[in-house]
């Protein structure tokens, strides 16, 4: 997204809607999240003295791998951005500032729900990675011997 300093000149506000391809924004592809469809960016440049005050949102529906569960999962995605920028500048270009801005908000541990207690890897299969933990599940009888241990010195019988 391109704003012009001579059209800002003349106008003093500028609103923009456009939409990407998720390639010319990021580029290569990311190993945590897939963009489904395109990401749309909705910005406002602003005159003010010898600067341009830029602000905007930007959203997508992105497609992640819970890193608890490992089932993938599809969440909306929405960040906000700002910057100034000098009016010397023929063309403000906003290109960086969407990339870092949906980088930095990406989350690194993407997580399906706030509650997901992941899988149980004795029950997990290629088939269906994602059998979850519950509080049926009995505990392995080999660690019932730690059990018996007493630790403050209590004699027990």
């Amino acid at each position: 997204m391109k704003f012009s300093s001579t059209e800002l000149k003349q106008f003093k506000i500028i609103e923009k809607d456009e939409e990407y391809n998720p390639e010319k924004i990021i580029g290569d592809s990311l190993d945590h999240a897939v963009f489904l469809g395109k990401i749309k960016v909705s910005a406002q440049a602003k005159l003010i003295d010898n600067n341009v005050f830029v602000k905007g949102e930007i959203s997508s529906r992105i497609k992640f791998r819970c890193v608890r569960c490992l089932n993938e999962f599809e969440k909306g995605h929405s960040t906000k951005f700002q910057q100034f920028y000098s009016l010397e500048e023929e063309i403000i270009d906003l290109s960086n500032e969407i990339r870092e801005s949906i980088l930095i908000d990406l989350p690194l541990h993407p997580v399906c729900q706030i509650n997901c207690k992941g899988v149980v890897p004795e029950l997990a299969s290629q088939n269906n990675p994602s059998t979850f933990y519950s509080e049926e599940l009995k505990s392995d009888p080999r660690w019932d011997q730690l059990k018996k241990i007493n630790l403050k010195g209590n004699k027990s019988n």
